[in-house]
């Protein structure tokens, strides 16, 4: 008896008498791949390997790679400018209490 995988009824057969069906074992197996997803997995193997055995340099860089692609990128700062390009100004004006 073979053990993992799926067996599975010929499409043809089923429409015959049950005891003649004709099944097929089928093995499981991964997905395939594109070479896009295939290069990622190659660098991540490839960052994780310097992660764990590179010099102390490297180390950090694939640290730093790693925290991006978990986290996302910071994100990027923006500076308010007034009108001339000089900083923005902002008076705060509290009601007169009586």
């Amino acid at each position: 008896m073979r053990r993992g995988g799926l067996w599975i009824a010929s499409q043809d057969s089923r429409a015959e008498d049950p005891a003649r069906t004709r099944w097929y074992h089928v093995r499981p197996s991964r997905a395939p791949q594109d070479d896009e997803s295939n290069e990622k997995r190659q660098k991540q193997q490839q960052q994780l390997q310097t992660f764990r055995s590179g010099p102390m340099r490297y180390r950090m860089e694939a640290a730093h790679w790693f925290t991006e692609r978990g986290f996302g990128k910071p994100p990027q700062t923006v500076e308010l400018t007034a009108e001339d390009g000089g900083p923005v100004s902002v008076t705060i004006r509290w009601p007169e209490s009586d």
